[in-house]
């Protein structure tokens, strides 16, 4: 039975019936936590509390306007506090102020050869590379210079006394124009508005003297000509922007010290006491309450952290977030006496150009809160969760899960009390873009730890619309619900029946990870109540490794093993030693282990494991970063433990790719190439094979780049060959459909051509030398013949002339004469070998 936790891969909703997707997310860079693709380094440092914005655009608009979209990675925090930050405390951590562009992603499908110890197998695999620039490193002043000294000649349109010098560019103070930007900081916000890069309030480090009465000992300290220097971790509400992708910044506002009007204590405060609006430094006014002298009011939101920013037809929205409230004045706020405590605030401000800001609620319907998500969401504004709290009853923070929404900023309207997902702080929200918006709220923490999840949402608040069904990711109702993990219910496992899950919980197994690591007395428990248990569990281990973070690719899963092992270290379930033949018939067997039977035969768990989609998602984490960049949301950075930030980042991947055929063999012929393509890119791609007449697996999923011949593997017969896409997150085709991702054909061996013309060939060279032997004997018996008849004429013509000799000798000697004769070594054909025999004449 297919996985038992699967669900459906429809939800109904009302009368509707809708497909939800969860997804898969791909890492793009950062130490590996996935196996779907190889990673690089990430450049920048761990940190948490940074911020990003993005210039994005779609690839149309990036091909028509020239402009290149960017990711911007600004600031953040890259040490840890031991303590909750309710006030402006010395020390700042690690507090940066450095700025990283992202400017382009590619995923590369290669071949990656995974070393195994001594050898390497080599696998299909996509690598994902990510430019990184550092546009800027970050700045501080010099050394014995304020950061207000140092920014004192962009202060000068808000202040009443002009800094003297600044026309002068190559001495102090004019000389800092050209380097000052915002101090490092952590908590802040960064947008991108008007083509051009903001960041907005945050916690900063302060690099101030520390004055003469907060001195050990009070004024009378022995140090008197020297100033002592610290570094305070104080709230900030500047605003700054640059339009060079953060290479140099302007100030567009120094915001104020002074409170906003509704967190002025009633009766004032002698820091801030005023007759007239000149007394009021930068961004502030003089409220007068009827008395000699009044007290500065900001003019815009007070210093705060954790404050969320949007644009919103074509505005800056800012709203919420956390500041500081004086509740006495007989000091310092820097001290004990006069000190400032954290208020939740629900306010809500509105600005054209980031300088300029109208509150259009000081105090809103929703309660206030820090750590929260606005964003605007199909034409409206929302704000959802945060952390609440009373800082003056000393109440206990409260986690919100509520969803609030406004069509102007200023009147809002609660659209659920309570959502589906938990009550949270300092989780990242999202707008995915498209014809129908959908809303993505990720990760965050609450007060046991940090979260993983991630939920989708196509608004509305009406139960019968479908579009107001939140869905968690990998939700029964999503298409990747049976995505499955080292820590999956054992009910994942193909072929996992309701009867065997019931007795694996029984004897308290409840997940992969645990079915694979059993220990021997408990396999042996197993195995008595399920004959199979010994399938399941080598199904578990291979999967527990394939879904685990390793190198490469799992290769193969350990059935046997090695006869040297001893015996009380066998596993239970692995082929020990060496089969053994039975002596009446003859037959193979596995002998017993310890008096134990051995399993006799167990089913090779990879087709099986192959089936099932590994689930890849990012560490829990909060006071992360994220963002909208080429069309998807990426995760940066952030806190995975109380005391552990990293500098990963993941992009998410909901879409599954569809794998489509270019080229397939003919039916009855030798044919055996297989061509094709995604319509995703950066995938690889996967294909089994299946005998349809044995119905026998001749190819597991074997992973490829973008074609597969069989020539040297395949025998003739009928087969099905099918192919699945891989997207760098892991994701794969869900459907097989004829003629797309699946083919059948019959194959049938291409003829040996080669072997047959070389045949061939060799016939026809031994025919052509046979005939040529034969004509080199027919020419030698041809000459044999002809040197034999000028023998038989010289011998006639010889003979004639002794004959005529003889008689005329005869004559005239009366002797007889004895005839010379002639002998012919036959087989020799050569005239000069015949050789007559000496002729005796009798006297």
């Amino acid at each position: 039975m297919r996985n038992l936790h699967n669900g459906l891969f429809l939800c109904q909703i009302g009368a509707f019936w809708i497909t939800i997707q969860g997804a898969n997310w791909a890492q793009i860079s950062g130490n590996a936590q996935t196996n779907s693709l190889v990673v690089e380094k990430t450049p920048w440092a761990n940190r948490h509390g940074h911020a990003v914005a993005t210039l994005d655009f779609d690839q149309d608009a990036a091909k028509d306007s020239g402009r290149i979209p960017r990711v911007f990675l600004i600031g953040g925090d890259t040490s840890t506090q031991s303590s909750h930050d309710l006030r402006a405390y010395p020390g700042g951590g690690g507090l940066k102020n450095d700025v990283w562009v992202l400017s382009d992603v590619t995923m590369t499908p290669t071949w990656d050869r995974v070393r195994n110890g001594i050898s390497g197998n080599t696998f299909a695999r996509t690598i994902a590379h990510s430019t990184w620039t550092e546009v800027n490193s970050g700045r501080l002043p010099p050394e014995e210079v304020t950061y207000d000294e140092w920014i004192a000649c962009a202060l000068n349109p808000w202040v009443s006394s002009r800094v003297e010098g600044c026309e002068d560019v190559n001495n102090p103070p004019g000389v800092y124009l050209a380097d000052i930007m915002f101090s490092p900081r952590r908590n802040f916000a960064a947008v991108m508005f008007k083509d051009e890069l903001y960041i907005l309030g945050g916690r900063a480090r302060d690099h101030s003297r520390v004055p003469e009465d907060q001195l050990r000992g009070g004024v009378r300290t022995l140090r008197l000509n020297k100033s002592v220097w610290r570094e305070y971790a104080v709230l900030k509400n500047d605003v700054w922007k640059s339009n060079d992708n953060g290479a140099t910044w302007k100030l567009v506002t120094p915001g104020c010290k002074a409170p906003q009007s509704n967190l002025v204590h009633k009766n004032g405060d002698p820091k801030f006491s005023c007759q007239k609006d000149s007394d009021c430094e930068r961004d502030a006014i003089c409220r007068l309450n009827g008395r000699l002298s009044g007290t500065c009011i900001c003019k815009m939101w007070s210093p705060r952290e954790y404050h969320s920013v949007s644009v919103y037809n074509n505005a800056l929205y800012l709203s919420g977030g956390y500041a500081l409230v004086q509740y006495s004045t007989c000091g310092s706020q820097d001290t004990a006496c006069g000190g400032g405590y954290r208020t939740h605030m629900n306010d809500v401000w509105r600005s054209i150009d980031g300088e300029h800001w109208q509150a259009l609620n000081i105090s809103a319907a929703f309660v206030g809160r820090g750590e929260h998500a606005m964003v605007p969401f199909q034409g409206s504004l929302y704000i959802m969760g945060g952390r609440s709290g009373d800082s003056e009853s000393r109440s206990p923070n409260a986690l919100l899960n509520d969803v609030w929404k406004s069509i102007d900023g200023s009147s809002w309207t609660l659209e659920s009390l309570e959502a589906p997902w938990s009550p949270r702080a300092k989780h990242s929200v999202v707008v995915l873009p498209g014809a129908k918006e959908e809303l993505l709220l990720m990760f965050g923490e609450t007060e046991e730890g940090v979260l993983g999840d991630v939920w989708s949402w196509k608004g509305g608040n009406d139960a019968t619309n479908n579009s107001s069904f939140w869905s968690r990711d990998f939700s029964p109702s999503t298409l990747q619900a049976d995505y499955i993990q080292r820590d999956s219910d054992i009910r994942f496992l193909i072929r996992m029946t309701e009867e065997i899950a019931v007795i694996m919980y029984e004897a308290g197994i409840y997940t992969i990870r645990e079915l694979a690591s059993l220990s021997f007395d408990r396999t042996i428990e197993l195995r008595q109540q399920v004959p199979t248990a010994c399938d399941f569990v080598f199904l578990a281990r291979y999967i527990n490794e394939m879904c685990a973070v390793s190198s490469g690719p799992t290769v193969s899963i350990q059935v046997e093993q090695s006869p040297s092992v001893d015996d009380k270290d066998w596993d239970g379930c692995s082929h020990h030693g060496k089969q053994a033949k039975k002596t009446n018939t003859g037959r193979l067997y596995w002998p017993d282990v310890r008096g134990v039977d051995q399993v006799e035969w167990i089913r090779d768990p990879r087709d099986d494991a192959h089936q099932s989609i590994c689930r890849w998602s990012p560490p829990a984490r909060t006071g992360q970063a994220a963002t909208i960049f080429q069309g998807r949301p990426i995760v940066l950075g952030g806190l995975v433990a109380a005391n552990e930030f990293i500098n990963d980042v993941w992009t998410r991947i909901a879409s599954l790719p569809n794998a489509q055929f270019t080229l397939t063999p003919r039916s009855r012929s030798s044919e055996t190439m297989f061509q094709f393509i995604s319509d995703k890119p950066g995938c690889t791609f996967q294909y089994h094979v299946l005998d349809m007449r044995e119905k026998l697996v001749v190819r597991g999923w074997t992973s490829t780049l973008s074609s597969v011949d069989s020539s040297k593997w395949l025998d003739p017969g009928l087969y099905r060959l099918r192919v699945r896409a891989v997207d760098p997150s892991g994701n794969v085709d869900k459907e097989f459909e004829s003629g797309r991702n699946e083919h059948i054909w019959i194959y049938k061996r291409k003829p040996p051509y080669a072997l047959i013309f070389g045949l061939i060939g060799a016939f026809v060279v031994i025919c052509i030398g046979g005939w040529m032997e034969w004509k080199k004997r027919k020419r030698r018996q041809a000459m044999e013949r002809y040197a034999l008849q000028r023998l038989r004429r010289k011998k006639s013509i010889s003979t004639r002339n002794i004959d005529a000799s003889d008689r005329e000798s005869g004559s005239t000697l009366n002797a007889p004469v004895i005839e010379e004769k002639l002998t012919l070594k036959k087989d020799v054909p050569r005239y000069s070998q015949i050789r007559p025999k000496r002729r005796i004449v009798a006297t």
